[in-house]
């Protein structure tokens, strides 16, 4: 069956496409979309505790010439003084930033939709920061909305045929998705 095949695609099931038709995110999705607030704390925390423990480091570093080998020697020797000292206060404020920005987690998540034909591409697209080498995607273009698709779609969406797809944007804390689609009109 073709429907089963695009929910199967987009890991969606009917209370869920139900729910998009009203406008709103169902149980599942609700719960998908707080795993994905809850992993995006746990990376800021991890990423404010590696500047945290690189913070101290340099600090240590800094008292560790100090002691052993005096005010001299660093005076002398000004990148160990330049490096540690603040470095490791740039270090230590950015994991204050960082571990304040957590509490600031939001869910902000709109869901959308549009509606209209499908047009299934390849496209090629620049390896980041290497303009000399691309890789190949498959979009998924309607409505003037583009998503990134596997290459498997076009076994189950057929070029041209009218769709309604309900998907949330892309945030600070979420890469954005399709959460269900459904077919109005073959081509």
């Amino acid at each position: 069956m073709q429907d089963q095949k695009l929910m199967d695609y987009f890991k969606f099931d009917e209370g869920d496409l139900q729910a998009n038709r009203s406008g709103n995110f169902s149980e599942n999705q609700k719960k998908e979309l707080s795993s994905d607030q809850s992993n995006t704390v746990q990376r800021r925390r991890r990423a404010g505790a590696i500047f945290f423990g690189l913070g101290i480091f340099l600090w240590l570093i800094l008292i560790g010439f100090l002691i052993f080998k005096g005010t001299g020697y660093l005076v002398q020797n000004a990148v160990l003084l330049i490096c540690p000292g603040p470095g490791g206060l740039v270090m230590l404020l950015a994991s204050i930033f960082i571990f304040r920005s957590t509490g600031s987690v939001q869910q902000n998540y709109q869901l959308k939709q549009v509606e209209g034909p499908i047009n299934i591409i390849q496209a090629e697209r620049e390896i980041a920061g290497n303009a000399s080498r691309h890789h190949f995607v498959h979009e998924l273009h309607m409505g003037g909305v583009t998503f990134d698709v596997l290459p498997d779609l076009p076994n189950i969406m057929m070029q041209g045929d009218v769709y309604i797809v309900y998907y949330t944007e892309p945030n600070d804390t979420f890469s954005g998705r399709v959460w269900s689609a459904e077919l109005v009109s073959k081509a």
